[in-house]
């Protein structure tokens, strides 16, 4: 059983960790390396979870906001050029197509 400062210097410790991108599992294993009990360490695993979770979540709604962004200068840039009759299927078809794929890749990174 560890004491309360203890147990938040590893609660501390872990952030570090997690921040210094140390896998969950090394992580998992460091603080059974600094003496915490079966429950303390579900516990700070937990919290550990919560944060990864958390920033994944974060940077994931920034990478969609991008391919929305990019969905949207694609129409605006399509319906521009379709009005002065130039070719608009290469913008249209070019950042819908990347637009999509970055969006899917912060689904991905949210859901992942």
């Amino acid at each position: 059983m560890l004491s309360e400062k203890k147990f938040e210097e590893l609660i501390d410790k872990a952030e570090d960790w997690l921040h210094q991108h140390v896998s969950i599992s090394e992580i998992k294993m460091r603080i059974e390396a600094e003496g915490a009990n079966e429950s303390e360490v579900v516990q700070l695993m937990n919290h550990v979870k919560k944060i990864y979770y958390a920033e994944k979540r974060k940077r994931g709604t920034l990478i969609i906001l991008a391919g929305s962004v990019l969905l949207l200068i694609g129409f605006i840039m399509t319906v521009f050029n379709f009005h002065s009759n130039t070719s608009f299927q290469y913008v249209m078809y070019g950042f819908t197509s990347a637009g999509l794929l970055v969006i899917f890749f912060g689904l991905y990174d949210i859901f992942g």
